[in-house]
């Protein structure tokens, strides 16, 4: 990054310059003046970014695992409180959560993609009147469920690229 006061070249990563100690920083203010675009550009982030490349696809498999424990979590709090058999659901949460993230495994993913689907059914069996003994937050199972189709789009095109660059 050239310091604007002085004109030496600094790394990338500056907040000041090396040279001269001026901020490197410019005010949004300044940065989009003699640009062309009116507005800066918006890139969605999280679970509703697009996986373009490898990195991506690392980031969406984690962030969908890190969310498989949360969901883990919950499930385990809520059988401790009211139903001890629920935990069965918890450590399987837990279980495809490390795989998906830190294993980036396509069988993980998709055995979380069918429990979530699942979940999504008898959720909304329940709502419509059906007592099938499981949850009641269809809001969750659609966040499961979007979740897990996230995970197994992230780890097919990890193995994807993989293949491409054996």
């Amino acid at each position: 990054m050239t310091c604007k006061v002085c004109g030496h070249i600094n790394e990338y990563t500056a907040l000041r310059c090396n040279n001269c100690s001026s901020s490197l920083l410019e005010s949004a203010s300044e940065s989009l003046k003699g640009t062309s675009k009116s507005k800066t550009a918006y890139k969605k982030t999280g679970l509703f970014s697009s996986i373009v490349n490898r990195e991506d696809a690392e980031k969406m498999a984690k962030d969908c695992g890190q969310g498989f424990f949360v969901l883990a979590i919950i499930q385990g709090a809520v059988a401790l409180l009211f139903a001890p058999f629920m935990l069965i659901d918890a450590v399987l949460l837990a279980v495809g959560g490390y795989f998906v993230a830190y294993k980036q495994s396509r069988v993980a993913a998709i055995c979380m993609l069918l429990l979530s689907l699942v979940g999504l059914v008898v959720t909304t069996l329940n709502k419509i009147g059906h007592d099938l003994g499981g949850g009641n937050n269809i809001i969750l199972s659609l966040i499961f469920t979007y979740a897990a189709i996230r995970a197994v789009e992230a780890t097919f095109k990890l193995n994807r690229e993989s293949k491409i660059v054996s």
